[in-house]
């Protein structure tokens, strides 16, 4: 079917300008709170995850960071990723 299954469908309907008055209505107000919940959940996040640090020895680094947290060397696992190293629990 290359047409709409109702006989008449007029821009005029109040279906029409029902949609039309819900989208002007809510649309914004959905915007701001996508908007809203992407700031906090990136301003957030970050705060969450570990950010990256440039150290000249990864080892010496990666042994001072076990240390400072008191973990051992079998409870951890140590990803390296070329120049980035991962550390996960």
């Amino acid at each position: 079917m290359s047409s709409l299954p109702v006989l008449s469908f007029r821009m005029d309907s109040l279906l029409v300008q029902c949609v039309i008055s819900a989208a002007i209505y809510y649309v914004p107000q959905d915007a701001a709170a996508l908007i809203g919940a992407y700031w906090v959940g990136s301003t957030f996040g970050r705060k969450k995850v570990g950010t990256a640090k440039s150290v000249s020895d990864g080892d010496v680094a990666l042994k001072a960071f076990m240390e400072s947290r008191q973990l051992e060397a079998d409870k951890v696992r140590v990803g390296k990723f070329g120049n980035t190293w991962s550390v996960q629990m």
